[in-house]
């Protein structure tokens, strides 16, 4: 799909018809991103952003998921 082919792309989990994924780039290099998606015929419906707080962090760390 054309999510994993960008290098800022990174956890990416798709599930039914969600798409969820870390993004390493600035807000022009999301705004391409979501451009391209929609040039690839992917139906976006909705996009948003999602903030990890400091405690989803711990419960990540303390279940050695980051890195």
């Amino acid at each position: 799909n054309c999510l994993s082919q960008h290098v800022q792309v990174t956890n990416l989990r798709i599930v039914e018809n969600q798409a969820v994924f870390q993004y390493a780039g600035d807000e022009a290099g999301l705004a391409a991103l979501i451009a391209a998606m929609v040039a690839a015929g992917v139906p976006v419906t909705a996009f948003g952003e999602v903030k990890q707080t400091v405690e989803d962090l711990y419960m990540k760390i303390s279940r050695h998921e980051v890195m």
